[in-house]
């Protein structure tokens, strides 16, 4: 005997379609229920259990978002405040997040552009004359390159901050970190080029130096700009 997609062999177990759908369902608790979009007012079903946890508000998801931006949003007076372009005076509307990270200056791209020129180079506040090529220069240099490999040598290729380490086929990057400043030591020691640079003691002291993973090597950059 064929049978047929669906089919049972005993008559008694026959598949009748409907049977365990909609009421005739165990779980079956009321269908879908009438309420009203709370951004456009629109009238939609929903399942009573998609209520019950606190989602199905909206009829559609471009209400949804809508109701979440611009002057919609819940908290927008709490959000934004109004400020002052620092370029053209201009008020307009920023984020408080922006502008607690130091953002939201300018009311403009165009503004913002004009103001970068304000605070760059010399006029920036944390001009040092002009170092960064001389930076990357002595970064570079074989002199560097000893003085690193000597610091993580003598710290046996270990982070001094939480112990990590390469081994067990885990491999760490590790980063020489200066604990008085790279920038500073050549400002004190007025270097102006990499034979100054080869010639300065202070520049080479592996006890100025210290082995940190990167993630520790960032936690202490935050700090000391804090």
């Amino acid at each position: 005997m064929q049978i047929k997609k669906g089919q049972h062999l005993s008559a008694t177990t026959e598949f009748k379609k409907g049977q365990n759908t909609g009421e005739n369902n165990f779980n079956w608790k009321g269908g879908l229920v009438k309420t009203n979009c709370k951004f456009c007012n629109k009238e939609f079903y929903i399942k009573p259990s998609r209520i019950k946890i606190g989602i199905g508000k909206f009829c559609s998801k471009s209400c949804n978002a809508k109701s979440r931006t611009g002057k919609n949003g819940a908290n927008w007076q709490e959000r934004k405040i109004k400020r002052t372009c620092e370029i053209c005076g201009k008020e307009f509307w920023a984020n408080i997040y922006m502008i607690e990270k130091g953002y939201s200056r300018f009311c403009s791209r165009t503004c913002g552009y004009k103001g970068k020129k304000l605070y760059f180079g010399k006029d920036h506040p944390n001009w040092l004359g002009g170092i960064t090529p001389l930076n990357f220069t002595i970064r570079n240099s074989l002199e560097y390159k000893q003085w690193r490999s000597d610091v993580f040598q003598r710290d046996n290729w270990t982070c001094q901050t939480c112990g990590i380490h390469s081994g067990e086929g885990k491999r760490v990057y590790l980063e020489a970190h200066h604990i008085k400043h790279f920038a500073q030591i050549i400002k004190d020691n007025n270097v102006r080029d990499i034979i100054e640079a080869q010639l300065c003691n202070e520049l080479w002291d592996i006890d100025n130096g210290v082995t940190l993973c990167k993630d520790c090597h960032l936690l202490t950059r935050k700090k000391n700009s804090e």
